[in-house]
């Protein structure tokens, strides 16, 4: 005969098992939901990427770009085996071991995170790439739990080589470039294929946060997570301590990639984007990789250029000087001023014959000469170079302003349009200016080679980021032109 305490025990293992049913009946209910919907593998297995669309002159040359997304998809093969090491190193060293999920890594995190209240995360590579692919950015656990499932059935139907091209070919790494290949041009102008140790430390450091670490943006914190990065891979015995340190003593030196024939006719290829997005819609222009090619002249569009700025600014300046954009006041908005045209400069070097904002530092007035600053490079203006500026005209008046000796026009701290007439050999040595100013006034040019009817150069107008519209084929003429 059962005692009363065995019947008591029955009856409480009973409901905990019930419990523990009614829990794992709950749990598989709740994983069915959140994964009954997830998508095939399809988007992943026949990778289409959003391509740039290019736009070619006659020659060949690229003349404009059109995207979503800058990618530029290259192989597994190419990347040098340094570049894959640092990737694997500071976001999934276990890669090659695990079966989509780390669980080990998991398990750490959540103890970081509770115990010593840690932020941090466990996504491997594939996990990774499943957000991507097909997840919205949110961090809840129910994301991470279809992020899990997917990452299972990524691994079961494709292989690790393949999930780390997707990863390297898809990522986001800030100043709008997707991919490693467009990261290698954006950041340090060159072929992914040259990469250092150092520079591939640096672009592994980036997807975790791309604006915090971007060396443009901060370049403090993104030689920390460069220095972090090259630690794991050292870590993970991908480098020798040695080859740590060379990478560690290495100056980088950034700069997009440069192409001349770049956006050298910007209304021309403004018309043509127009055009083909009339014709064949957005999605295939900016997302199907599409080559177009068109007439422009890339020489004769650089003459036409030329010639219209070189019109306009001696037509402005016949009218009379206007005064300085602004005067610096204090030496704290001198500084500021300095250290932002310094970290244009880093990405865009002087160059003969174009526009800066410089800063007038002194004025020898028994000289006749302006001793400027554009940025942290020192240069002067001599007469020569300024004395236009006799007419004195801070209104625009029709009829011109009254004439003045042009060195007491000016003043310590006037911020002046300039332009570079002689680039010394040396960066210590000072440029010479040419004191200049934006004109006012709009014009338009169009080029048409009489045999063909091709149109060779097409200019709208003083300045494309000045204005959009063209007037070569959006203004009208005026009643009795």
């Amino acid at each position: 005969m059962l005692s009363i305490r065995s019947i008591k025990l029955k009856h409480i293992l009973y409901g905990v098992a019930g419990a523990a049913g009614s829990c794992l009946i709950l749990s598989l209910g709740i994983f069915i939901y959140l994964t009954h919907d997830l998508p095939s593998l399809n988007a992943v297995e026949e990778y289409s990427p959003n391509l740039i669309t290019k736009v070619y002159a006659r020659d060949g040359q690229v003349i404009g770009e059109f995207y979503l997304q800058r990618r530029i998809v290259v192989s597994l093969e190419v990347m040098p085996g340094h570049l894959k090491n640092a990737f694997l190193s500071v976001e999934d060293a276990k890669f090659y071991e695990h079966g989509g999920i780390d669980y080990l890594a998991i398990l750490r995190t959540i103890y970081k995170n509770f115990i010593y209240g840690e932020r941090g995360g466990a996504s491997t590579i594939t996990q990774q790439v499943a957000k991507t692919f097909f997840l919205s950015p949110e961090k809840r656990y129910s994301r991470k739990i279809r992020e899990a499932v997917l990452a299972k059935r990524m691994e079961k139907s494709l292989s690790k080589e393949d999930i780390l091209y997707l990863y390297l070919n898809q990522i986001y790494f800030g100043s709008g470039a997707y991919g490693v290949q467009a990261a290698s041009e954006t950041y340090f102008g060159k072929d992914v294929t040259e990469l250092t140790v150092a520079e591939s430390a640096l672009l592994a450091g980036l997807p975790q946060a791309p604006s915090r670490f971007s060396p443009y943006i901060n370049p403090e914190a993104a030689r920390k997570r460069q220095v972090s990065v090259l630690r794991r891979m050292n870590e993970e015995g991908h480098i020798t301590r040695e080859a740590r340190e060379k990478a560690l003593s290495e100056s980088i030196k950034f700069k997009s990639k440069k192409v001349d024939s770049m956006w050298v006719g910007s209304y021309f290829t403004e018309h043509v984007r127009r055009h083909v997005e009339e014709k064949f819609g957005e999605e295939l222009l900016y997302k199907g990789g599409l080559q177009i090619y068109t007439t422009l002249d890339v020489d004769m569009q650089v003459a036409a250029n030329e010639a219209v700025t070189y019109g306009l600014r001696n037509h402005d300046a016949r009218r009379g000087y206007r005064g300085p954009i602004k005067t610096i006041q204090t030496t704290e908005e001198f500084e500021e001023f300095t250290q932002e045209t310094d970290r244009h400069l880093e990405r865009f070097p002087i160059q003969a014959g174009k526009y800066y904002h410089g800063v007038i530092t002194s004025i020898d007035e028994e000289d006749k000469t302006l001793y400027v600053s554009v940025g942290s490079r020192s240069g002067k203006i001599p007469y020569r170079y300024f004395k236009w500026a006799n007419i004195f005209n801070p209104t625009n008046d029709p009829d011109g302003g009254i004439e003045m000796e042009p060195i007491t026009l000016f003043k310590e701290g006037d911020v002046i349009e300039v332009s570079v007439r002689r680039l010394p050999d040396d960066e210590l040595s000072p440029i010479t200016f040419k004191l200049t100013q934006e004109p006012l006034a709009e014009a338009s040019l169009l080029a048409i080679e009489p045999a063909t009817g091709y149109v060779t150069a097409m200019v709208g107008g003083s300045s494309f980021k000045k204005t959009q519209f063209n007037r070569v084929i959006q203004s009208k003429r005026q009643p009795g032109s």
